[in-house]
């Protein structure tokens, strides 16, 4: 194209027609070239788009879990989510433009942190990864906060606000305080009492002991701990303990079994010089989050006076049964109940003898359900007797038995209780039915000869050896 040729001119364009300028009053853009309808287009959809974007970002900021809050470089609030409104107790509109150490830290903690906020603006002091303060909601709650921040720049590198995350931990915080007592708590606890509390892994390899261990076998804490589990149990005890584990181990296997439960057992122990005594172990399991056994948790107690208190008691028992069944008086021991219940709880041989009653038929029994009413309460009445009595008491009975009528000459002995209380009575028995008989025997004949004596015709006289008379005849 030549220099001095003109371009052609597209009058729609550079001139529009009066009809289109008397639109224009409504509407500008129609009036303006092309190109500028496209650039305003283009920066409509662009502005467009940057609303949605922050719209969208905003959403992305107002779902977050954590607080997220802006802070310009004079410590005023330029961005809260809605996780930050929550948390603080307050609108948006309430929080943004306030100052956020004035408005929202306790004031024990204002100056400090404003301090270092300056600080790290400056450059003075470099961020900490994480960090944690408190905050004051506007309902005057202090929250603890766990956060981390990030530093935003302008072009020149200058720091211009920070941008934050904040997690509420609080909750937790209250959480951990309170297992840091319970520990110490239960440390205090376990050291100051006689039992030895301890823990070990599940092949009994002990990784905690209380100091309590040292007077119950004589050694430290640490050589104790040293010491394999064999050289802590006997034999015999060492299978029992481990017989123990493995049970509870199979029962691991059935997902319905009691996470919660606990075994106790008696083995014997050694002492550091190689005596041996006994002692009761209370275990359980520890677990993991998934509550699997990791390891074992257990309260030794020494029972050794127990266990020497328990020999005594069962040779006392034993002496006792023997003395029991060997005796030939019949023996029965009755226990006492509220309410003026009594049931039998056993009797000796000679009783199951001379009565008939064995000692299943006895045992547990009241008089009711093993003999008569009638005799069953005749019996109870004089069981009450004994007990009102508050002491021995003896009488003579007569009684319907398996082994026929007998005549008994019995004794009732109260067993005390330490305040006082009648709690067994001890019975003796004896059958006294042939001599009874053999008595009135005897009185029958004297009476017979007494009558013969009378009815001799002549008279007739007894003399004693002084031929002194003692007794004549009616005649």
């Amino acid at each position: 194209m030549e220099d001095s040729e003109e371009m052609p001119v597209n009058s729609s364009a550079s001139c529009p027609k009066s009809g289109h300028l008397h639109r224009n009053t409504h509407d500008d853009s129609n009036a303006l070239p092309v190109e500028a309808k496209q650039d305003i287009t283009e920066r409509k959809k662009a502005q467009e788009e940057v609303r949605r974007q922050s719209e969208l970002a905003q959403t992305y900021l107002d779902i977050a879990g954590t607080i997220i809050v802006a802070l310009d470089s004079t410590g005023k609030v330029k961005l809260i989510n809605q996780r930050g409104s929550e948390i603080l107790g307050c609108e948006k509109h309430g929080i943004l433009g306030k100052n956020w150490f004035d408005s929202f830290i306790p004031p024990g903690h204002q100056q400090e942190l404003k301090n270092t906020f300056t600080k790290i603006l400056e450059g003075d002091v470099r961020l900490a990864e994480h960090y944690e303060n408190p905050v004051l909601t506007a309902q005057g709650e202090e929250r603890i906060i766990s956060w981390r921040t990030a530093l935003i720049k302008d072009q020149n590198g200058d720091i211009t606000s920070t941008l934050s995350s904040g997690e509420d931990i609080t909750e937790r915080k209250k959480a951990e305080e309170a297992l840091r007592e319970s520990e110490a708590k239960y440390r205090q606890i376990a050291e100051n009492m006689a039992d030895v509390v301890w823990t070990s892994d599940l092949e009994l390899n002990i990784n905690y002991v209380s100091p309590s261990v040292e007077p119950m076998v004589g050694e430290p804490v640490q050589k104790h701990m040293a010491r394999k589990i064999e050289e802590k149990l006997p034999p015999e005890s060492l299978k029992a303990a481990f017989k123990v584990l493995n049970e509870e181990l199979e029962r691991e296997n059935n997902p319905a079994c009691n996470k919660d439960r606990s075994r106790i057992f008696e083995v014997e122990h050694y002492r550091a010089d190689g005596s041996t005594f006994w002692v009761s172990m209370h275990v359980s399991f520890l677990r993991d989050e998934h509550g699997k056994p990791t390891g074992i948790q257990g309260i030794t107690r020494d029972i050794d006076e127990l266990q020497r208190a328990r020999r005594k008691i069962t040779q006392q028992a034993h002496e006792y049964e023997v003395v029991f069944n060997s005796a030939q008086s019949a023996m029965f021991l009755i226990e006492v109940r509220e309410n003026g219940v009594f049931r039998y709880i056993r009797n000796n041989t000679a009783h199951q003898q001379s009565t008939g009653l064995s000692l299943a038929q006895l045992e547990g029994k009241t008089p009711g359900e093993v003999f008569p009413a009638k005799m069953a309460e005749a019996l109870s009445q004089r069981y009450q007797a004994c007990v009102d009595a508050r002491r021995p008491i003896s009488y003579e009975e007569t009684l319907e038995l398996p082994v026929g009528t007998t005549i008994w000459r019995t004794r009732l002995s109260p067993v005390m209780s330490e305040n006082g209380e009648v709690i067994y009575i001890v019975g003796s028995a004896e059958d006294i039915t042939e001599s009874k008989r053999a008595e009135e025997a005897l009185k029958q004949a004297a009476a017979n000869w007494r009558a013969t004596f009378d009815s001799i015709t002549d008279m007739i006289a007894l003399v004693d050896v002084n031929r002194k008379i003692i007794r004549v005849n009616q005649a």
